[in-house]
């Protein structure tokens, strides 16, 4: 995945993150993806996965990234 160019970006300039690829079953974003979510975008924006077969599974960040270390925890 790409996820560089995102700072020049606002958080409200968002709306939903879709991640598809070309298998059966819908492929799930990597950790430092996870983490980008965490820190770019508001915990109840929805995450769309996608695959081959035009199947679609919906998640929040807060959902896909459960237990998220935040700036705030530091």
């Amino acid at each position: 995945g790409y996820l560089g160019g995102i700072n020049s970006h606002r958080k409200a300039d968002f709306q939903a993150i879709f991640v598809a690829s070309h298998t059966k079953k819908a492929i799930s974003p990597c950790s430092l993806c996870r983490q980008v979510f965490v820190e770019f975008f508001p915990e109840n924006m929805p995450v769309y996965l996608g695959n081959n077969m035009q199947e679609i599974t919906t998640f929040t960040v807060g959902a896909l990234v459960p237990y998220a270390f935040e700036s705030m925890d530091m």
